[in-house]
């Protein structure tokens, strides 16, 4: 309901091929750690970009690559108006896709679901229901759904960001069983780092962070991952930042 569906397929190549949009040099962060474990340090790694659809025989090397997933269950892209779709279509859409395709998915990534067709006039509180729905539909069908959700303006520029930020209705904490809050900073962002905070586990554990490094020019939203268990994390990201800051100077020198 937010993005085109040959935009949403472009990423989903993007992600199972590495492929980045043009050619760039990418960088990318390692996690140095000791025998025990712990993060001690984080590195940045540059190397130009392997496979862009820039490259003349683009589509050839993508097709190759794709071939590996043609016997792998199907992924589904399927585009609403923004604003119209509700729960009794989404309920006959999965429906036909059951009957017409024999295709009966174990998870619904709804992007996002405060974009659904929902009454201006009681915005919040019919928020509130359509997220109850969404539950019960994932239950009624036995698949998981997972979907995304903005923050109010209060968790704008804030280093770490709970489910107390969430956007027009509250109601949608308590009845979502797992919530992730996505949380980048500046510095993060240059480097391709971010953190996850698992606020709520319904069925298991919660309250704990885990650091991830990602490479957006190529579509991968994590290419590792640790729990983050100390503070040594920002002394890490700020001793990293500042031999890169090292290398550019050297680099204005010559």
């Amino acid at each position: 309901m937010e993005m085109d569906e040959r935009r949403i397929a472009q990423r989903l190549i993007q992600t199972f091929c590495a492929i980045s949009k043009r050619r760039e040099e990418i960088v990318t962060a390692v996690f140095e750690e000791n025998e025990l474990g712990q993060l001690i340090g984080i590195e940045d790694r540059r190397r130009e970009s392997r496979l862009s659809f820039e490259d003349d025989d683009a589509v050839k090397k993508v097709s190759r690559k794709m071939k590996k997933f043609a016997r792998r269950s199907p992924l589904v892209v399927r585009q609403f108006p923004t604003g119209a779709l509700t729960i009794r279509e989404l309920r006959a859409y999965l429906d036909s896709l059951e009957a017409q395709q024999g295709i009966t998915p174990d998870l619904l990534l709804v992007d996002y679901a405060d974009l659904m067709s929902l009454d201006t006039k009681n915005y919040r509180i019919d928020l509130g229901t359509l997220y109850k729905e969404l539950r019960g539909l994932a239950v009624e069908r036995n698949i998981a759904i997972a979907t995304a959700c903005q923050t109010n303006r209060d968790s704008a520029g804030r280093k770490d960001i709970t489910g107390r930020g969430v956007a027009e209705d509250f109601s949608k904490i308590g009845t979502c069983d797992t919530i992730l809050t996505y949380n980048q900073t500046e510095a993060e962002h240059k480097r391709g780092l971010a953190r996850i905070y698992v606020d709520k586990g319904r069925y298991d554990e919660g309250k704990f962070k885990v650091l991830i490094a990602q490479s957006y020019a190529t579509g991968q939203f994590c290419l590792a991952s640790r729990r983050m268990a100390s503070q040594s994390y920002w002394r890490a990201l700020e001793d990293g930042a500042e031999k890169d800051s090292n290398k550019s100077r050297k680099r204005e020198r010559l």
